[in-house]
């Protein structure tokens, strides 16, 4: 998907968020703290991620997220850093594993007291 960015003559913006492609170390943990500095000026999460600063790549923010979270995962499991972190298509089908989208509800069930049931 190719936008034409605002403002910016004849440079094209080039969405790779549904592309396979391993991102190195460097350029991710860069658009990390992009990412961090956007937040703590504008207030906001950015919409979108360049890849690499001034460019004219990026990715979108839900993806940004999947790629962060797998970053973390991996850290924790191997107690070090990915060399690379892979953009990866986004199912749509697939559930999700951000709770953020769930509100958490408990219920509260009664339990019968007696041996026998009034059933079958």
């Amino acid at each position: 998907m190719e936008q034409q960015r605002a403002g910016i003559g004849d440079k094209k913006m080039i969405d790779i968020s549904n592309t396979t492609i391993c991102l190195k170390k460097e350029n991710f943990k860069d658009m990390q703290n992009r990412y961090q500095n956007f937040l703590k000026t504008k207030g906001r999460e950015p919409n979108i991620i360049y890849i690499k600063k001034n460019g004219n790549t990026y990715i979108t923010l839900q993806q940004f997220k999947n790629m962060k979270q797998r970053w973390e995962e991996f850290i924790k499991t191997n107690n070090r850093e990915p060399n690379c972190v892979y953009i990866r298509k986004i199912d749509p089908n697939e559930p999700a594993t951000n709770f953020d989208l769930y509100e958490v509800v408990y219920y509260q069930v009664e339990k019968q007291d007696t041996g026998y049931t009034c059933g079958p």
